[in-house]
C-alpha cells in the first residue's frame, strides 16, 4: 500500500511507518465508516490519536505515521484506544524495516 513503509497490526489499528524528508514525525489518519459509522465516533477516536500522539511527538524519530483503524472500534474505550495506539507506536519504532 505504502512503498518503502514497514507495518505493524494488533485488533484496533494498523499503523504504517515511512520515512520522511522533514526534521519532526508526522501523523496521518484514515478513520473510515467501516471503523465507525457515526461521524461523532470518528471524530472521537481521531482526537484521541491525534492528543496521543502530540504528547509523544518531541520523543520520536522524523518519520511519518499513517494510523488506520480496524472495524468495532468505537466501541472501545477512551482508555484502550490510547494505550492501543501508544503500544502500537512504540513498537515500530523499535523495528527495523527494509528500505
Amino acid at each position: 500500500m505504502f512503498d518503502g513503509s514497514c507495518k505493524i497490526s494488533n485488533e484496533v489499528f494498523t499503523v504504517f511507518k515511512l520515512k520522511n524528508q522533514q526534521n519532526v514525525a508526522r501523523l496521518g489518519l484514515a478513520i473510515s465508516r467501516k471503523c465507525a459509522k457515526r461521524a461523532v465516533d470518528r471524530n472521537r477516536i481521531k482526537r484521541l490519536i491525534r492528543e496521543s500522539f502530540r504528547m509523544i511527538k518531541i520523543d520520536l524519530p522524523a518519520l511519518d505515521f499513517v494510523v488506520i483503524c480496524r472495524p468495532g472500534v468505537s466501541e472501545l474505550t477512551n482508555f484502550t484506544l490510547k494505550t492501543s495506539f501508544l503500544n502500537q507506536i512504540k513498537k515500530i519504532c523499535q523495528r527495523t524495516c527494509a528500505d
